[in-house]
C-alpha cells in the first residue's frame, strides 16, 4: 500500500499545473479503499494559495486519465476514471481563550488555555510575572 501511495503522490504532483508546482510530500492521502482503488486526498498548502491550487486540481479533474500509477499488487497500471471537484477548506479564525488559575499553596499560578488559536485568530496574551 505504501508503494501505491508514493506512486499516486508522484503522479499527482507531476500532473498538477504541468508538474513542479506542488511537491509530492505536500499531497496527503486521507484514505484508500480497495476494489476499484478509491483514493481520498488533499494538498497541504498555505491559505494564501488555496484557491489557485483548487483551480489546478479542477483542471486536472477535467482530464482524470492524466493520473496513472502502477498497482504494486497486480503490476497493472491503474488510470483514474473520475475525480471529484476539489473542496477548499480554510482553517477557521478562532481566538485563543484562557485564564490564569488561582494561586496554589506555594502561590504558583498557570495560564490555562481552553481554546487554542487557529487560522488568523488572536493568540492568548499573557505575561509571566515573577515576584
Amino acid at each position: 500500500m505504501y508503494e501505491l501511495q508514493t506512486n499516486f503522490k508522484a503522479a499527482t504532483a507531476s500532473t498538477l499545473g504541468g508538474g513542479g508546482v506542488i511537491p509530492a510530500e505536500d499531497i496527503q492521502i486521507d484514505t484508500i479503499s480497495a476494489g476499484s482503488i478509491d483514493v481520498a486526498w488533499h494538498v497541504a498548502v498555505p491559505a494564501t494559495v488555496m484557491t489557485e491550487v483548487a483551480s489546478l486540481v479542477t483542471t486536472m479533474a477535467s482530464a482524470p486519465a492524466a493520473i496513472s500509477v502502477p498497482d504494486p499488487v497486480t503490476g497493472n497500471t491503474v488510470t483514474a476514471s473520475a475525480m471529484a471537484a476539489p473542496t477548499v477548506y480554510a482553517e477557521p479564525d478562532v481566538d485563543c481563550v484562557g485564564e490564569w488559575t488561582t494561586c496554589d499553596e506555594s502561590c504558583s499560578r498557570f495560564f490555562d488555555i481552553s481554546v487554542v488559536a487557529s487560522g488568523s485568530g488572536q493568540d492568548c496574551s499573557y505575561r509571566c510575572v515573577y515576584r
